[in-house]
């Protein structure tokens, strides 16, 4: 804790040094929403890997939190984990597969 109005978490601490799973992100949040504090600082240090899954849901409960958060320590691999995420929600278009007709497997 930095003072009685923030809190500093270390991730890999918190979570794991591998955020791999979309149910973390929501438990560690979870959490989060407990706390009466409302300045946070996540510490993103000693992280080694971050999914996408994780990010996604660690980005949409982060946005619909009335807490002010701030990232510190993020990896290059975090960062390129977040950012996919804002382009696939920034841009859903979906890649399109042609049928090419049936196919016989006998």
């Amino acid at each position: 804790m930095i003072d009685d109005n923030s809190l500093k978490i270390n991730m890999a601490d918190q979570v794991s040094e591998k955020l791999g799973f979309r149910d973390s992100a929501s438990q560690f949040f979870n959490i989060l929403n407990k706390n009466p504090i409302k300045n946070i600082e996540i510490d993103f240090k000693d992280v080694k890997f971050m999914s996408r899954s994780f990010a996604h849901e660690y980005l949409q409960r982060k946005k619909d939190l009335d807490k002010v958060i701030v990232e510190l320590n993020k990896p290059e691999e975090i960062d390129m984990a977040f950012n996919a995420v804002i382009r696939s929600i920034e841009n859903p278009e979906k890649i399109k597969v042609k049928s090419s007709g049936i196919i016989n497997i006998s």
